[in-house]
């Protein structure tokens, strides 16, 4: 009973001294700057904060393994001719401040002399796209998807967003948590007349959107709040028909992702091969003509783009940082190979 006594007594010791030590750890960490953490994270290699793709998303069925870090995805012109005809035309899709016009500018150059290239599927490069057999025949497009670092496309997209024009010149934590549309919802005076004749369910729309599913509906009404060098007024709602606000950019960005990745598995689409403005940049366009023309037999009549060196990532706030490390999609975004900083 001794013994038994004297244990009891030191069990309680032990864990107090167990605690203090893991209070002083904790105590130590927190003098560490956080912020110069967050600034040194991403700076290891041109790659850093990047992975290949998790197993499967549930938001996002059928994208799996969309994303190979070495770009080893099929491209069998020989085989695919025979069973499709020559490939119609080259297709590249991306958001804005994607690297697009950079890319598009060089498949013109390349490639334009024997195929169409184009930048759009069912919309322009920008926006959610659809099936479509009208426009895009069954088998007939090669298709290129940009991506950009969440950090940077977002800083970038508060810096410039083009065709959002309410969100211009907003500090960053109200830019990521206003919803993404415009100020009171704002309609013109032709969407207002097609609301009040009941006419919003049989009427295409600003990039042949439904009503439902962006703001403004009429192409005349984009020009009472025209700001030069931003485009048209022009703000997509959730792509689900309820006529609703993204709540934050972020919300849209993971959709566009999961839509853009899901042209894969279009009719019209031959193969489809996405990239990370990061690494084109970095690594130089080889790989990237290199695979267009093994997948469509035809050659290139230009020079690819050197290898520059590691991407430079924009310089922004900790904070921001943090909160994009709490509120951004992290599964969608492994799917195009990006990680939390």
């Amino acid at each position: 009973m001794i013994l038994s006594n004297s244990a009891s007594r030191t069990q309680p010791n032990l864990r107090t001294l167990i605690i203090l030590i893991l209070a002083a750890v904790l105590g130590l960490l927190f003098l560490i700057d956080t912020d110069e953490i967050l600034k040194y994270s991403r700076l290891l290699s041109p790659l850093s904060g990047t992975r290949g793709v998790i197993s499967q998303s549930s938001t996002c069925p059928g994208c799996q393994g969309i994303y190979h870090p070495n770009y080893d995805y099929e491209a069998n012109y020989q085989k695919w001719d025979k069973l499709y005809g020559r490939t119609q035309s080259i297709i590249l899709l991306g958001e804005r401040h994607s690297g697009t016009n950079w890319i598009t500018d060089h498949l013109v150059e390349c490639f334009s002399e024997e195929v169409q290239v184009k930048t759009e599927y069912t919309r322009f490069k920008h926006w959610f796209q659809a099936e479509d057999p009208t426009r895009v025949p069954s088998k007939s497009a090669i298709v290129i998807s940009m991506f950009r670092d969440p950090y940077d496309w977002v800083w970038a997209m508060k810096e410039r967003p083009h065709h959002a024009h309410d969100h211009r010149d907003l500090p960053w934590l109200r830019f990521v948590t206003k919803p993404w549309v415009g100020n009171s919802y704002q309609r013109g005076e032709l969407d207002r007349n097609i609301t009040q004749k009941g006419q919003k369910w049989n009427v295409t729309c600003l990039e042949r959107y439904s009503f439902v599913d962006i703001i403004p509906c009429s192409p005349n009404d984009t020009l009472h709040v025209y700001h030069n060098g931003y485009g048209d007024y022009k703000y997509e709602l959730m792509h689900d028909g309820s006529e609703r606000a993204y709540p934050s950019i972020v919300n849209l960005r993971k959709e566009k992702i999961e839509n853009h990745l899901s042209v894969s598995k279009f009719d019209g689409t031959r193969a489809y091969y996405p990239f990370r403005y990061e690494d084109l940049y970095s690594n130089g366009t080889e790989v990237l003509l290199n695979l267009i023309e093994s997948a469509t037999g035809y050659k290139r009549n230009c020079t690819a783009v050197k290898p520059t060196g590691p991407a430079k990532h924009k310089t922004v706030p900790g904070d921001y940082v943090k909160w994009m490390n709490r509120f951004v999609d992290w599964e969608v975004e492994g799917f195009i190979g990006y990680s939390k900083r």
